[in-house]
């Protein structure tokens, strides 16, 4: 048994570096580990995978994403976004097409709205999306089409917007801002007079922060790295923003709608 199929097998995650000092010539060996019983022992093989970067490695992972255990399948989808370039719409379709995982159809479906689609794939990810009856796919389905430019899921998605509440909105500011169309600042700018407390702040790690940020501050940070613009005051986050950087952001915005 080689060292690598051992530490594998004894999930040792010190196969991943085995498996970067080998190269495509690991692919063959791990993939035949995916097949293993043991979920712990398939995300052991998933991570090898993703330090290789030659493209076999790339297939052997995109089968592995429509993997039965959720948590091996997510493991997989995240190898598979180091390699953006590598990334072809037709096989993550397949893999969201054979995903029993809602969580893995939702990743596979922002990764597919971050990759090149052919009117062919679009269609194919339409009549997926339409099927979805489990929300958590739906939505992250309906943001890769509206990230496309699909005027029905953008219109599916602003329902979703205006449907969420205080921490709900917290995963819709996050697509919003995948989604990155120009209608998107102007649904943000909608979120600033939410005061609606979204995150609960680690105090041991910020003791000086306030105990939430609020989705108005979510909101205004997603603006701020949309329009790339230069602000009169300290943006990063965590923070809660005051009223008047709030406005501040909020001309921001209105000033990039009118262009």
């Amino acid at each position: 048994m080689s060292d690598l199929t051992t530490a594998v097998l004894d999930g040792d995650l010190r196969a991943s570096a085995i498996a970067r000092d080998q190269g495509s010539g690991a692919v063959p060996e791990l993939t035949r580990l995916l097949d293993n019983l043991d979920p712990w022992v398939r995300i052991v093989a998933v991570r090898s995978l993703g330090e290789i970067p030659q493209p076999p490695a790339r297939a052997a992972l995109l089968l592995t994403a429509a993997d039965a255990d959720g948590m091996v399948a997510r493991e997989a989808i995240e190898q598979l976004e180091r390699y953006p370039d590598q990334l072809e719409a037709g096989p993550l379709l397949a893999a969201l097409e054979r995903a029993p995982d809602p969580t893995a159809r939702r990743l596979l479906s922002l990764a597919l709205g971050r990759t090149p689609v052919s009117d062919e794939d679009l269609t194919r990810l339409a009549a997926r999306c339409q099927g979805e009856r489990v929300e958590e796919a739906k939505t992250g389905c309906l943001a890769a089409l509206a990230r496309t430019g699909n005027p029905d899921a953008q219109a599916a998605f602003g329902r979703r917007v205006d449907a969420a509440r205080g921490r709900e909105r917290v995963e819709i500011i996050r697509l919003l801002e995948y989604i990155g169309r120009r209608w998107v600042i102007d649904t943000l700018s909608g979120m600033l007079d939410d005061q609606d407390d979204a995150i609960f702040l680690n105090l041991e790690i910020a003791p000086d922060q306030p105990r939430f940020m609020r989705v108005c501050d979510l909101a205004a940070g997603a603006i701020i790295r949309m329009t790339r613009a230069q602000v009169s005051f300290a943006a990063a986050l965590p923070t809660r923003y005051s009223a008047a950087q709030l406005d501040e952001v909020r001309r921001i915005a209105q000033l990039r709608l009118r262009e």
